[in-house]
């Protein structure tokens, strides 16, 4: 316990034991820039405090002496007086994020109360006690474990208890797989038991570990088989069964044991089924510890000792100590969470154990708690809010009672948008690592599918676009025999074929200051080919059940990937236009004087990630997104391919003026600070004015042997294209 009277001036003067109890909130304190607490953290005990708890949540671009600049606070965040924690808080904007970052953001920490002498405290402690914090222990407490599946059944009702992934698809013929963790083996059970969970990383060793084949699969059904082979199965499968005993459970199950490996049939029934199998599960066992760590991916403090970090302080007669990072952080950071196949076994589960470095994490839909500190995070979710980015509760929850086609697309957005930029080591996986979270969305909309886009809404599923840059997922045979190898399937024109964090741009596809956008389609009609074979995508419009059938039969191209989009479309020759880097000293907002300082950082971030579009006379008519100038010059260099922008809609939506925008900043502050700069990202005002319709959503293709590959998105002013040589078209994008 390190104790010392010496406190700065701030700090000397602030009455901590105000800020533990249920009296009248003190206010909060003003501490300075981080910065000058960092300077000061070696000569009093609270900075070094405060610049601990911050350094929880260090960002990899903290940079000692650089960043943070903001200026930090202490009190109560929320203003809550139930609350007994002390926190510590600083907020972000654009204007002191680092160049390639821009929105606006709170960077939050806690300073616990603990008692030395008292290890852990009960959830049952008098709520106005002082000390709300608990000091940690090599193993995990299996009775606070308990306590909180005991409570969450008990007393959270239907929100928690109701069976969220209802078998309303047809319950396949063979019967779940799982784990009997007290006869060790594995058991063929009715898909409606109760079991446990693991969602976990199989990392690099995964290849030299135990998985359920055709050739062992009856063998590891015999009593006490996986008693046997204990020692090669990962640790955190191990780990997992040991947890299972301990909480009183009989059954687990893990994909790797519970799914035969090389049986295609095996993956057919159950991959498409991981909302169901993670959405049934009583609860999940996550591990967010690094699979290179020591012992590889493992469930800390079951089996094996963790790590000891907190340190406590005496300051005024409190022993104090810095909160843990909290889960949203840790759970950012790990690689579980960078991972495609956690992405569903995340979203689609109820209750949940995160097991991290340090400590563990409870969360189910109404209440989250941690095992360093005795309070209960209920959290009121609106329709809104989510409590971790990537496990979209709201989204979920939504499913069921949407009704309207565009909120339904913004569901589907709130999914596609954490998994798109996380990682495979199978590129043939993209498709396969999100066909739960399709199936979901078939029972629950009733949609289907081309690939992963929604035909119903397909016009505006076809204008993904990617946040910065985007790449093609490795698409020919490596001319190796390993699995591992396998090219990704899916076409370009499916966001699953491409690696990158994926959105459509709501300013441009959906409402920006309030002002709504319509989507209006210039394909009369698509289809999939696929094995030789046309079937017409039902979009629901009127004209789809009027459009002819394009004359693919008469290209006789060979279609490389499968399936293929076929459509009739008008196209303009890329060479009608010079597509670069933007040149931003030649924009309309440009003050040469200033040398352009009256252009917003989000505006500088967002042509960074683009090309832009020139017309004949050299004047900004377009933009395409997630290009970078260096990839589009190897492309235009390669005599072998020939691009084309071919149309697909138009966007209409009524002017965006400075009024709306200032009348919107009531809400939160508009990507765009002003109307001029909303329009001068794809065209240049000076040439190209507004009209209700003037949007243009484009694709530029490349050609390669008669047939097309996407290669961007993007939107140009209509009078711009008007103006080139236009050409119709039968189109076949692979």
């Amino acid at each position: 316990m390190e104790t010392s009277p010496e406190l700065c001036d701030i700090c000397r003067h602030i009455k901590l034991e105000d800020y533990f109890s249920q009296a009248e909130y003190p206010g909060t304190v003003e501490l300075g820039p981080f910065q000058d607490i960092d300077k000061k953290k070696d000569r009093c005990l609270l900075c070094r405090l405060v610049v601990q708890a911050l350094n929880g949540h260090s960002r990899d671009h903290w940079k000692p002496g650089v960043y943070p600049v903001e200026v930090c606070y202490l009190g109560r965040y929320s203003g809550r007086t139930n609350q007994v924690v002390l926190d510590v808080w600083f907020n972000s904007t654009s204007e002191t994020l680092r160049d390639s970052s821009w929105g606006y953001d709170t960077t939050q920490c806690q300073i616990l109360s603990v008692q030395p002498c008292r290890p852990v405290c009960t959830e049952d402690d008098d709520a106005g006690a002082i000390s709300r914090g608990r000091i940690l222990g090599e193993k995990v407490d299996l009775t606070l474990i308990r306590g909180w599946l005991e409570r969450c059944t008990s007393s959270h009702g239907p929100k928690c208890n109701n069976n969220p992934r209802p078998y309303t698809r047809e319950v396949p013929g063979p019967r779940l797989l799982l784990i009997d963790v007290q006869s060790m083996k594995i058991a063929e059970c009715e898909w409606t038991s109760r079991y446990l969970a693991l969602s976990y990383v199989w990392g690099a060793t995964s290849n030299k570990s135990l998985t359920s084949t055709k050739a062992n699969i009856q063998h590891l059904k015999q009593d006490a088989a996986l008693r046997e082979v204990r020692d090669e199965l990962p640790r955190a499968i191990n780990d997992a069964i040991d947890l299972t005993k301990a909480v009183g459970e009989t059954y687990l199950w893990v994909d790797a044991l519970c799914i035969v490996q090389d049986d295609d049939r095996s993956k057919a029934i159950y991959i498409p089924r991981m909302d169901q199998i993670y959405g049934n599960a009583f609860a999940t066992f996550v591990t967010l510890c690094n699979d290179k760590a020591p012992g590889g991916s493992e469930l800390p403090g079951v089996t094996h000792p963790r790590i000891l970090v907190q340190s406590p302080v005496e300051i005024a007669g409190l022993h104090l100590v810095p909160r843990l990072p909290p889960l949203i952080s840790v759970d950012q950071r790990s690689v579980w969470s960078s991972r495609a196949w956690t992405f569903q076994e995340g979203i689609f589960s109820r209750r949940y154990l995160f097991f991290a470095e340090h400590q563990v994490f409870w969360q189910c839909r109404t209440a989250c708690h941690s095992e360093d500190c005795a309070d209960e995070h209920m959290e009121d979710r609106g329709a809104g809010s989510v409590v971790f980015p990537d496990r979209r509760f709201n989204a979920l929850e939504m499913m069921g009672t949407v009704s309207d086609p565009r909120r339904q697309f913004n569901v589907y957005e709130l999914l596609v948008g954490p998994y798109s930029p996380r990682s495979l080591t199978i590129p043939a996986d993209s498709l396969a690592a999100f066909s739960g979270v399709i199936s979901a969305l078939q029972d629950s909309f009733g949609w289907k599918f081309a690939s992963a886009l929604p035909e119903s809404l397909f016009d505006l599923a076809l204008l993904w676009r990617p946040r910065t840059m985007a790449a093609l997922r490795p698409r020919h045979p490596s001319g190796q025999k390993d699995t591992q190898n396998l090219p990704c399937k899916s076409p370009t024109w499916c966001w699953t074929a491409w690696n990158g964090n994926i959105h459509w741009a709501p300013w441009r596809f959906s409402i920006y200051a309030g002002q709504r956008v319509t989507i209006k389609t210039e394909v009369t009609g698509f289809w999939i080919v696929d094995s030789g074979s046309l079937s017409q995508i039902k979009r629901g419009l009127a004209s789809d059940s009027n459009a002819d059938m394009p004359k693919y039969a008469e290209v006789e191209k060979p279609v490389p990937v499968a399936p293929a989009l076929v459509f009739e479309a008008k196209t303009v020759n890329a060479k009608a236009y010079d597509i670069s880097e933007p040149q931003l000293d030649q924009c309309g907002l440009w003050d040469s004087e200033k040398a352009g300082s009256g252009l917003s950082r989000y505006f500088r971030n967002i042509a960074s990630n683009s090309l832009w579009i020139y017309d004949g006379s050299g004047k900004h008519c377009g933009k395409l997104s997630g290009l970078s100038p260096d990839s589009w010059r190897a492309q235009c260099g390669d005599h072998h391919t020939r691009h084309e922008l071919v149309l697909l809609s138009r966007s209409i939506q009524d002017e965006v003026t400075q009024a709306a925008i200032q009348a919107f900043r009531g809400g939160f502050p508009p990507e765009y600070a002003s109307a001029w700069e909303y329009y001068e990202d794809v065209f240049d005002t000076r040439c190209y004015s507004y009209k209700r319709d003037w949007a243009l959503n484009i694709m530029l293709v490349r050609w390669e042997d008669g047939v097309a590959e996407r290669v961007a998105v993007g939107q140009m002013h209509a009078d711009a294209w008007n103006e080139a040589r236009q050409e119709s078209k039968v189109i076949t994008l692979a």
